[in-house]
């Protein structure tokens, strides 16, 4: 094969690749599209695992728009999380009025027929909506979330996030 011919290969090839590269970039950049916010924090899988008294928090800027909200709870787990379901607490304020409240959350893990309920392979993610909200303009959110199970020390959670969306109608 003459160098000219080796060449265009090698060019085709680069070509391929850079389009393979940019279309995982636009989906993974759509994941979130929407998105205010989306966090995620990390929690130690090499230690003892999301401690019972362990609180995750997520602080939301102020919003630039009033309006309705949908808020998202992710959580990404590994094949050693022991149970079919993780209870979260979910503690909401709205500042600067200081409105609070709070929701549980039951996150399924895994299924009646034993798979997992999220998406990935090594690391599944789990996500769950919560009810819509309404945030005036310049409104922040602080979010808090920790777990309500039995297990003083949870194995198998390595991240838990928020993602907030505003809703156009």
């Amino acid at each position: 094969m003459n160098r000219k011919a080796k060449m265009s290969r090698t060019i085709s090839k680069c070509f391929s690749v850079s389009t393979i590269l940019l279309t995982v970039a636009l989906v993974f950049a759509s994941c979130n599209r929407n998105a205010i916010y989306s966090h995620y924090e990390s929690i130690a899988v090499d230690g003892w695992g999301w401690e019972h008294g362990d609180t995750m928090g997520f602080s939301v800027p102020p919003v630039s728009e009033g309006g309705l909200y949908s808020e998202e709870i992710g959580v990404r787990t590994s094949g050693t999380f022991p149970f079919r379901d993780l209870v979260l607490l979910v503690h909401h304020t709205v500042m600067p009025e200081g409105r609070r409240w709070t929701d549980t959350v039951d996150v399924a893990i895994v299924g009646e027929d034993g798979a997992p309920q999220g998406d990935g392979i090594s690391l599944v993610h789990h996500s769950t909506r919560l009810p819509n909200l309404m945030l005036n303009e310049g409104d922040s959110l602080h979010v808090s979330i920790s777990h309500f199970m039995r297990l003083e020390n949870l194995p198998g959670i390595s991240d838990v996030g928020v993602t907030l969306r505003q809703i156009k109608e």
